[in-house]
Order: structure tokens, then sequence, then C-alpha cells
């Protein structure tokens, strides 16, 4: 990983990180849902980046399909995810749902950002790809290929 896309994932995390943070206290405020205990902002930081890390792994499976790409990276981030769970568990007591809770916690969140994640990487190798096809036209026209 270069150093840009650490500072750029650190960017992301930071970002989604606050958003989510300030949905759920706008939530408690109007009374949707009860206050949460600290533990949940804790679990909502780890979760947050775990889902960020997985996304940004994107660039190492460059030359594998885009399906089995989000597939790999929804299964070792669910294991992450439970796994999390599993440790907290050897601490605390664990709620009967917790790895329910924890799977719809962590599943909404991660579709609706990786949904975002790979529209703009799309749309950035779109750019790409017609910064490409313009590059080679104008090769090969100074070089008087038709």
């Amino acid at each position: 990983m270069t150093k840009k896309t650490i500072i750029e994932m650190a960017c992301a995390f930071c970002i989604v990180f606050t958003a989510l943070t300030l949905l759920n206290t706008i939530l408690t405020l109007i009374g949707l849902q009860a206050h949460p205990p600290v533990e949940n902002n804790i679990s909502m930081f780890i979760f947050t980046f775990i889902g960020t890390s997985m996304l940004y792994t994107q660039r190492i499976f460059d030359d594998w399909s885009l399906l089995t790409i989000l597939l790999i990276q929804y299964v070792i981030a669910l294991t992450l995810i439970f796994l999390t769970v599993y440790v907290t568990g050897l601490f605390a007591i664990r709620h009967p749902d917790a790895y329910k809770d924890a799977w719809r916690s962590f599943t909404i969140p991660y579709v609706m950002g990786a949904a975002i994640y790979y529209y703009y990487a799309y749309k950035d190798a779109q750019k790409t790809n017609q910064r490409l096809h313009l590059l080679k036209s104008k090769v090969y026209d100074e070089m008087g290929y038709d």
C-alpha cells in the first residue's frame, strides 16, 4: 500500500465513523433508540475499521472478478467481526443474539459503503480508460496511423 492509499483509507475511515456516530447520536436524541452503552461506540469503531480496511484491499485483487473480490472481502470482514464478538464475550456477558446483531449492524452499513466505494472506483476506472484512449489516439495521430 502506498502512503497516498493509507491516507485515503484513514480519511474514509474517519468520515464513515463520524457519520455513523452522528447518526447514532441523532437517533438517540430523537428517541428512536435507547441510550447505547459506551461499548457500542467501541464496537462501531472496530467494525468501521474492519469494513474500511476490507474495501481498500480491493487493489490487491485487481486481476480477479468483482463478484469474487466482494465475496472474499465480505467473508473475511464478517469472520473478523464474529471473532471480535467472540473475544468480547470472553470478558463480558454476551447477548444470545450477539452474532445476529453484529451481522446486521455490520452488513447494512458495509453494503452501502461498498456500493459507494465501488461506484467511485468504477467511475475512476472509466476516467482512466478515457485518458488512455485519448493518449493512444494522440500517439497514433502523431505516428500517422489511422
